[in-house]
């Protein structure tokens, strides 16, 4: 799934015109607005790997929920959908006081259409307390009750716990045709 690039410049130009005022402070905003523009330019020249380096560079240097949405939409130009699910949900948590109603949805209806492409996974694990990661991704201590959406593909899940015999266990994630 790819978007029209018209919609991807839209995008970009919308979050131009936001991020130069999270330029004000010192070094680190120089470094994330040299980053941002730097990101702007490769992704419109299509170089969608430089460009999510260079918005990851500016989201680190100084964090502003607007990079995160540039962020997902590289992934997405990427075809890693779980990474953009993930940014496009970051996005709205950060933003939730500054994203208005109208765009909430689009993201909203996006964070759907990368949900089908993708397989949700839904870990039960005992004991509680233990520490959960996938893929070597920590995702938390159990009881972990967010369903995680991944590609589908191989995949590995461990659990440890002091105490108790870690456990590793390998599995190949499929789409289930149904939900399509």
């Amino acid at each position: 799934m790819r978007r029209f690039d018209s919609m991807a410049a839209l995008t970009l130009a919308i979050v131009i015109w936001a991020y130069p005022t999270l330029a004000r402070g010192g070094a680190a905003a120089d470094v994330a607005k040299e980053s941002f523009h730097k990101g702007v330019q490769l992704y419109n020249a299509k170089d969608y790997k430089g460009a999510l380096a260079e918005f990851l560079a500016a989201y680190e240097a100084k964090p502003h929920h607007s990079v995160l949405y540039n962020i997902a939409q590289c992934y997405q130009m990427t075809d890693d959908n779980a990474k953009a699910l993930d940014f496009y949900e970051r996005y709205l948590k950060e933003g939730a006081d500054y994203v208005d109603e109208e765009r909430k949805a689009e993201i909203l209806e996006e964070i759907e259409k990368l949900k089908l492409l993708l397989c949700p996974l839904a870990l039960d694990v005992l004991p509680d307390g233990a520490t959960v990661s996938l893929d070597g991704k920590t995702l938390g201590t159990s009881p972990v009750a967010k369903i995680e959406y991944i590609e589908p593909g191989e995949h590995h899940v461990s659990v440890q716990k002091d105490g108790w015999a870690p456990f590793t266990k390998t599995f190949v994630a499929k789409r289930d045709a149904a939900r399509e």
